[in-house]
């Protein structure tokens, strides 16, 4: 895939949501590094607060059709997967209606491939996944694809743990959230779709295991308005908590 970005021509890159975001922001910094010209289109308001946090810059359009009818044209496209499609998808859309052909890297921000939208009309050139199952996921997707144009290369947003201070970490971890007992301590982060009834086949099983524990909760930050019916299972599921000491993730800021 290097061969693709050996041109000193611009290269698109997309986000929309935080997890694209996460996964993208790392590319964009090596990229420019490398002294890539990236121009960086977000197009979500929380996702944009990541970047601005990361020191990156970005640029923000209100549509594809503005992006393409700039007089430039990239020389790669790359896009983190995005719900519901998002500025990434559109602008290839518009380019390849008007045979334009750019290679398009689509960069998956979720294990297995989970965020992979087939209702999307554009096929990627290249795709970037996570895991093995996530290759496998892609293939059957595009079958035409090909193994080769398949990826396996974790997690980007991942790689800033590579020198982390596991041990200092966790005892400053365990210092601010008031844990100071010997019982294990497991960290349960949701996700949006059955987040809380998965808490509470946790809370279940420490129950018939008569196992106490430091229990960390965090759900995700767009529960409540995202899920609505997972927050009101998670919200009881904490209240019929007895098996240790129970941690509301969600009263601290990351």
């Amino acid at each position: 895939m290097g061969q693709m970005i050996r041109s000193r021509k611009t290269i698109w890159a997309f986000c929309k949501d935080p997890g694209g975001a996460n996964a993208v922001v790392p590319v964009v910094k090596y990229l420019r590094r490398l002294g890539h010209r990236v121009d960086f289109y977000c197009d979500g308001r929380p996702a944009r607060k990541i970047l601005e946090l990361a020191g990156i810059s970005y640029i923000v359009y209100s549509s594809a059709r503005a992006i393409i009818n700039r007089p430039e044209r990239p020389s790669l496209i790359i896009t983190s997967m995005n719900s519901g499609g998002g500025l990434g998808y559109e602008t290839a859309k518009l380019l390849r209606k008007e045979k334009c052909f750019y290679p398009l890297v689509l960069i998956s921000d979720f294990w297995g491939l989970r965020d992979i939208d087939t209702k999307i009309e554009v096929r990627p050139d290249y795709v970037c996944v996570s895991d093995r199952i996530g290759r496998e996921v892609a293939l059957k997707t595009w079958p035409k694809l090909g193994r080769d144009r398949v990826f396996i290369t974790g997690y980007p947003a991942l790689d800033k743990y590579k020198n982390f201070k596991t041990a200092a970490v966790a005892k400053k971890t365990r210092a601010r959230l008031k844990i100071d007992s010997d019982l294990p301590t497991v960290l349960f982060c949701g996700q949006l779709n059955y987040s809380g009834r998965a808490l509470r086949e946790l809370m279940k099983a420490l129950g018939e295991l008569d196992q106490r524990v430091n229990l960390i909760a965090r759900p995700h930050p767009r529960m409540r308005r995202d899920a609505a019916k997972e927050w009101k299972i998670w919200q009881k599921t904490l209240g019929d908590f007895r098996s240790g000491k129970l941690i509301n993730g969600a009263r601290y800021k990351i």
